[in-house]
């Protein structure tokens, strides 16, 4: 097979070195590894997969011995990845170096099995080693797989080349695809097959995986090995009509499933029923990325990231809205606190205050910036941005919705609310004895088709309700609002709509 991401290294025969890797002896090298020191195994067993990739050996034994040390790597990565990671990026150093530490045991041990799964199609594999060929199949798509997890986890793009490796192991195999073999490792399901994997991995990347939570990521990709026997897939002779409104794949493309016309065609409907069963769960005033909501007790799945599931393998668009050319710079700021600021800081002299960051426009609605500083950006996050040269009343009103690695500067995409926001003061009337402090919103105006003005307020405050009244002040005015309608908008913002009782 011809590799496109994954390098084979030259091996060279070395009896001496492979007497000590040998399945025997990595039986017993496993019992004695530190299980209590995870940053210690993995640079143990790392090692170890370095040293068996560069040796010409006995592929049936380096498949043995690759088996021994694979429930190794995936403790590892499961006791790593479990823990929260933070939500904000750029990444720490720390989880930086983690991250990479992870990708290199990762990617060793896909070299491994794609290796021997490379040897298993020269006829000339002992038959021991082809009667494993759907399981050796099924490790090599299921290790690239990883890997990719990885990157959507840390928000990497993915590597040049990979899903061309994973579509060439699919077609490779397409024979053994359904055989049902053995994996007990990182699975909920004691059983799978090479297309049952397959079709888990096209699922997670038809989900806008740079759009999700790093949990949200975790969540999904083991539901979808529950899920994938619900997609059916159709191997096609040649490309269907222009009007096909399927979701299908191009196994010559270095890229997942799309809803363009290719080679394999992918059914999503049984697993589109099942969501649509669980629709009456799903408040539609509650927010992509609220995070308070409790799951649903059937999917285990937030509310928003069942109606994103829905909207993304139904092939809707997300790109949302045109916001400005390509190859031209915005001034942003991020979080509200910092755009009230902003917005009351109108005769600042600074082109770009310390609060604000340069940004390049590098697609319709995408960002890039350079950060300086770990955990400044977030999915869900309102965003503030303008031209260099207008003034800070100009600003426009967006939420982060994909937020994804372009080299050390980070990309992330904006979904607009409006472009005319203005700052003020709001102060509950309806929360006891003692009265809070009044705390900085940001207000909007809309019209609707009855030329009806309507006003907007967007607050942090989770405890304000339907029908409370609240102080609204502006730098013009102070009046009674009454909250009509209350919806969660990004992260940690609530969009109430207000309608005006009286002046004071």
């Amino acid at each position: 097979m011809l590799a496109n991401f994954i390098e084979t290294p030259s091996r060279s025969p070395q009896p001496d070195i492979w007497a000590t890797l040998a399945p025997v002896e990595t039986k017993k090298w496993v019992q004695t590894l530190p299980s209590a020191d995870y940053s210690q195994v993995i640079e143990l067993v790392h090692q170890r997969l370095l040293q068996m990739n560069h040796i010409d050996a006995n592929a049936l034994e380096l498949f043995e011995s690759t088996e021994l040390i694979r429930p190794v790597v995936y403790d590892a990565l499961h006791h790593f990845t479990k823990k929260p990671m933070g939500t904000t990026f750029p990444i720490s150093d720390d989880n930086k170096k983690l991250s990479e530490r992870l990708l290199s045991i990762t990617t060793e041990l896909a070299i491994s099995y794609w290796s021997i799964a490379d040897y298993v199609i020269d006829n000339s594999a002992p038959k021991r080693l082809k009667k494993n060929s759907a399981l050796i199949a099924q490790r090599a798509i299921a290790g690239l797989g990883q890997i990719i997890l990885l990157h959507y986890l840390y928000k990497q793009q993915e590597p040049a080349g990979i899903w061309l490796d994973i579509h060439q192991l699919f077609i490779t195999f397409q024979h053994d695809s359904e055989r049902s073999v053995s994996d007990k490792v990182a699975r909920d399901l004691p059983k799978t097959s090479i297309l049952s994997c397959y079709k888990q991995l096209v699922l997670l990347r038809l989900a806008h995986p740079y759009g999700l939570l790093q949990t949200e990521i975790i969540e999904l990709f083991f539901l979808l090995e529950k899920w994938s026997d619900l997609v059916q897939l159709t191997l096609l002779n040649k490309k269907p009509a222009q009007n096909n409104a399927s979701c299908l794949i191009d196994f010559k493309n270095d890229s997942s499933a799309t809803w363009q016309p290719f080679l394999g065609q992918i059914d999503l409907s049984n697993l589109l029923r099942l969501l649509d069963d669980y629709e009456e769960f799903v408040d539609d005033e509650i927010g992509r990325f609220e995070t308070t909501a409790e799951k649903g007790p059937q999917l285990g799945l937030s509310p928003g990231l069942i109606k994103h599931l829905e909207s993304c393998w139904n092939g809707n668009d997300l790109s949302f809205d045109t916001l400005f050319e390509q190859g031209s710079t915005r001034v942003c700021t991020l979080g509200l606190k910092a755009i009230h600021k902003s917005l009351t800081s109108v005769k600042e002299t600074q082109p770009i205050a310390l609060y604000e960051h340069l940004a390049e426009t590098c697609a319709d609605n995408r960002l890039q910036v350079l950060f300086s500083e770990a955990g400044t950006l977030s999915l869900g996050q309102l965003v503030a941005f303008r031209q260099p040269n207008r003034s800070r009343q100009h600003l426009t009103l967006a939420i982060t919705s994909d937020i994804r690695y372009q080299g050390a500067s980070l990309q992330f995409q904006l979904q607009k609310i409006t472009h005319k926001p203005y700052p003020a003061h709001i102060q509950p009337l309806d929360s006891g004895d003692q009265a809070p402090q009044a705390q900085p919103v940001i207000i909007f105006f809309s019209v609707d088709e009855n030329d009806d003005k309507k006003t907007w307020i967007i607050v942090e405050l989770k405890n304000i309700k339907l029908g409370d009244r609240l102080q609204l002040t502006t730098s013009k005015r102070t009046v009674i609002a009454e909250v009509m309608l209350r919806k969660h908008v990004g992260a940690w913002c609530y969009l109430l709509q207000c309608k005006i009782l009286k002046n004071r």
